[in-house]
């Protein structure tokens, strides 16, 4: 780590990557000088940067003071090393620093978390009194990566009523997925540290890697947090509950979710009420018709609706051969992509609980058979070969073979009980493309009930 001063008077309008530029050249001149002494020179200004130099530099701890003369200018990420000495001067120092951030490295670990861990306790140490106490209150965001380690920071940043504000939580970075006892501390620090800053947390995202091959998923990760607007999620083998999530974040206003699975909870209210919860993105989620219904219902205000590789679970209606996925209430602008086949999975009424069930599904298409002012645009999607991964063809059907659909299902039916052969769902890619399309009639539709739709 290289700590660098310059004057005010030459580096006042330089930009901070010019003056990077000459740190090597003027470092060595700085090799010795006291924390007393900078302290004779009030207008210098601290940069920090990788490195290894100056490292025998002297950082004595400063009266109150002298503290409010420095501000930390730019502390980049992923130190190499971390003594104690320099972390009690940042302590005492910093006193409009928007962000803290730091990483683990597999080597010097142990000793770096022994002076983070130490620093959480200066608070009954004789360097620092309660009149220092005001300079961590002014912490916005906290960036931290193997959660654990960080709980004792937390609860040290909590005593002294630091008003966390965002939280950038990445998980493993160094490791495929997190396994064994890793599993429980994420869940419970998850929890804990969104409890810790409940009153002031504003956002959160976590970005996290589970074991596939865990037989349940984590899903008791939140609490009850009432000031957060926006949260993101990225984490594979991780299940979020709807209801748990709308109840927990009254206040929140974008979600973004993606690589993990998004469901019903067992308690949802049949009358939900109306969420302020405007902008939805859901990129590579697993969720079911029921759940992706819900969504769209109980956030009314939503106006951005962006779904991409999102595979919906749900059986086909044996009436209509429809499954229904409802959107109709966003009052806003839709984006879908559904170019994959993969992208819809249509499962049978027994294989999925949260199906809705065929009395509601007949009662629903009813309604939609009957609804005239509906625009009907219909779309075929196939693979371009056996090989899934080759891509995908999306041609919209022209009018004629709009109203060949419409007759097949309006008898759909009887058609299935007049077939000597249940339809096969491997098609034969020596057939024609139309005769691809009549075979893929046999398997049922996917209906997108939509307000409007952007792209």
């Amino acid at each position: 780590m290289i700590i660098f001063f310059e004057t005010l008077s030459t580096t006042k309008k330089l930009p901070l990557d010019s003056v990077q530029s000459h740190m090597q050249s003027v470092a060595d001149t700085f090799s010795s000088i006291t924390m007393d002494q900078y302290h004779t020179h009030p207008k210098y200004q601290l940069y920090l940067k990788h490195g290894h130099l100056v490292r025998k530099l002297t950082l004595k701890p400063t009266r109150a003071t002298d503290s409010q003369l420095l501000t930390l200018q730019k502390l980049l990420p992923n130190l190499r090393y971390i003594y104690f000495d320099w972390l009690n001067y940042k302590a005492l120092s910093t006193t409009t620093a928007k962000k803290k951030s730091s990483s683990r490295r597999k080597y010097k670990s142990s000793k770096m978390w022994q002076h983070i861990t130490t620093l959480c306790q200066l608070k009954q140490n004789s360097l620092i009194e309660d009149e220092h106490q005001h300079q961590y209150q002014h912490q916005h965001q906290h960036q931290h990566q193997r959660q654990h380690q960080y709980i004792p920071i937390w609860r040290q940043l909590r005593l002294l009523n630091t008003k966390i504000r965002r939280i950038s939580h990445k998980v493993c970075p160094s490791y495929n997925e997190l396994q064994g006892p890793e599993l429980r501390q994420f869940q419970d620090g998850n929890r804990e540290f969104i409890s810790m800053f409940s009153s002031t947390l504003e956002s959160l995202s976590i970005d996290a890697y589970i074991r596939r091959t865990l037989s349940t998923k984590l899903t008791n990760i939140i609490d009850y947090s009432p000031c957060l607007t926006e949260l993101y999620i990225s984490a594979f083998g991780i299940t979020l509950k709807l209801d748990e999530v709308l109840a927990s974040f009254p206040a929140l206003k974008t979600i973004g979710i993606q690589h993990s699975d998004l469901r019903l909870g067992k308690n949802f209210p049949e009358c939900p009420t109306n969420h302020g919860l405007t902008k939805i993105i859901a990129i590579s989620v697993w969720t079911d018709v029921r759940t992706h219904n819900r969504l769209s219902l109980q956030c009314r205000q939503s106006n951005y609706l962006c779904f991409k590789g999102v595979r919906v679970e749900g059986s086909v209606c044996p009436t209509t051969g429809r499954i229904s996925i409802d959107i109709a209430y966003t009052i806003g602008l839709v984006a879908l992509s559904v170019r994959s086949p993969k992208a819809l999975q249509i499962l049978d009424s027994k294989d999925h609980d949260n199906s809705r069930s065929q009395k509601e599904e007949e009662e629903d298409d009813n309604d939609n058979d009957n609804d005239e002012s509906r625009e009907w645009i219909w779309f075929h999607i196939q693979h371009t070969t056996r090989d899934p991964f080759s891509g995908y063809i999306v041609r919209q059907l022209e009018q004629d073979e709009s109203q060949e659909v419409m007759e097949y299902f309006a008898n759909y039916k009887l058609q299935k009980e007049q077939e000597s052969n249940p339809p096969d769902r491997r098609i034969d890619f020596q057939l024609s493309p139309v005769r691809k399309w009549e075979y893929a009639l046999r398997l049922g539709y996917a209906l997108f009930k939509c307000g409007s739709i952007a792209e």
